[in-house]
């Protein structure tokens, strides 16, 4: 075997590495009451051609705010991020 003219960055990497991602927010509100809903996911493959994992990740965020009375106002922030892995075994974390 004659291995002295191998490029080898082209025998274990990509030329580009594939990636998406998609973002999709909702806003509005009244006077008494305004809203904030947001999403996300991301998705990702790993340059190296030898193992190809992906990486898998999704946000959604939201906010509301509320004027009860003249004196209460009401507020709630949450945030939920899931990030999942799968591996070229199967094993997904």
């Amino acid at each position: 075997m004659y291995y002295a003219n191998t490029d080898w960055w082209n025998e274990f990497y990509r030329d580009k590495m594939n990636s998406m991602e998609h973002a999709l927010t909702f806003s509005g509100g009244s006077e008494k009451m305004d809203y904030y809903i947001s999403g996300r996911m991301y998705q990702k493959r790993r340059i190296d051609e030898i193992q190809q994992d992906k990486f898998e990740g999704y946000n959604l965020r939201a906010r509301l705010n509320g004027q009860v009375t003249d004196w209460l106002k009401v507020s709630n922030n949450s945030q939920s991020i899931i990030k999942i892995i799968h591996f070229l075994d199967g094993i997904v974390v």
